[in-house]
């Protein structure tokens, strides 16, 4: 089954074969996906492991907070047909990402953006934390950013950095910012 998030293609099947322990053990954030849609008293299993469900991304599949590092239990369930952690690259916005073709590796490193980088709902951390934690991955001060209160920090980055940012678990997304914002 494939569904879009932040306005990336995603195949479930294949993200699930590429995850690995490590990257589970360091994320909170899961896409699960069923076979059909969840009866409540599924969904109410679910819930009793831990699984908090954040967005219902199709009609069998979710955005979900999983805080264990172990996803078999998820996996073992008869009803689950995959669960993956959320790739970092799919927090980045396609617009972010240029095709490999229309411009040089260097140019699109050098490329700054002014960017909104929203946070999951039930982020562990506060939007100024995350500010602190994007200022130490990508040198730009916190002063240079945007704190706003829905969770949102606005800053001026380098393409090169964005990856870095998406690393931390608690950003849902990057996305370039339309029209005039400032940022100092």
């Amino acid at each position: 089954m494939s569904f879009s998030f932040n306005g990336n293609h995603i195949e479930l099947a294949s993200e699930a074969l590429g995850s690995s322990f490590e990257s589970e053990a360091n994320s909170n954030f899961v896409f699960l996906e069923t076979h059909e849609p969840l009866s409540h008293s599924q969904e109410s299993e679910l819930q009793s492991y831990g699984v908090r469900f954040l967005q219902q991304l199709t009609e069998t599949t979710w955005l979900c907070k999983y805080e264990p590092a172990d996803l078999v239990i998820i996996r073992g369930q008869a009803f689950v047909a995959n669960v993956a952690v959320v790739d970092p690259r799919h927090k980045i916005a396609p617009t972010l990402k240029a095709p490999m073709w229309a411009r040089k590796k260097s140019e699109e490193r050098d490329e700054k953006h002014t960017v909104h980088v929203r946070l999951h709902d039930e982020a562990g951390m506060t939007a100024h934390q995350v500010a602190r934690r994007m200022s130490e991955v990508t040198d730009v001060s916190i002063e240079e950013m945007v704190v706003q209160r829905d969770n949102t920090v606005t800053l001026d980055v380098a393409g090169q950095v964005l990856l870095n940012i998406a690393k931390i678990d608690d950003v849902a997304s990057i996305e370039k910012v339309r029209g005039e914002v400032e940022v100092s």
